[in-house]
């Protein structure tokens, strides 16, 4: 890189001339807000797909396990935790996601039971 002329030197501390890290910073973006678009879009289209071929209480739940990756990720990244009542929203959106399909799989656990009984 010193060939290019793309470090300077001064006091043996290598520093980027600011117009190559603006160069470098916009191209990284160039190429990241696609990228990121394409994963939405193909995501986006994996749902639409999925929601075709199952009843919605069934993907509903794959979907609803984005929220705690949320929450992981601003954890582990950004070092944000939830307040009380953003716990208690979320439980009000992820926990009839589960329990709804538990209850209907008990209830044609039942069913099955009673038809071969009798």
């Amino acid at each position: 890189m010193k060939k290019l002329g793309l470090l300077s030197k001064s006091s043996a501390n290598f520093t980027f001339k600011p117009a190559i890290c603006w160069l470098i910073f916009c191209l990284f973006f160039c190429l990241l807000i696609p990228s990121l678009n394409l994963k939405n879009n193909a995501y986006q289209w994996f749902c639409a797909l999925a929601y075709r071929q199952a009843q919605a209480s069934q993907i509903v739940v794959a979907e609803y396990t984005g929220l705690l990756f949320c929450v992981f990720f601003g954890w582990l990244f950004f070092d944000e935790w939830l307040d009380g009542l953003s716990w208690v929203g979320a439980g009000f959106i992820v926990l009839p996601s589960l329990i709804i399909p538990w209850i209907q799989a008990k209830r044609g656990q039942k069913k099955f039971i009673e038809q071969n009984a009798g």
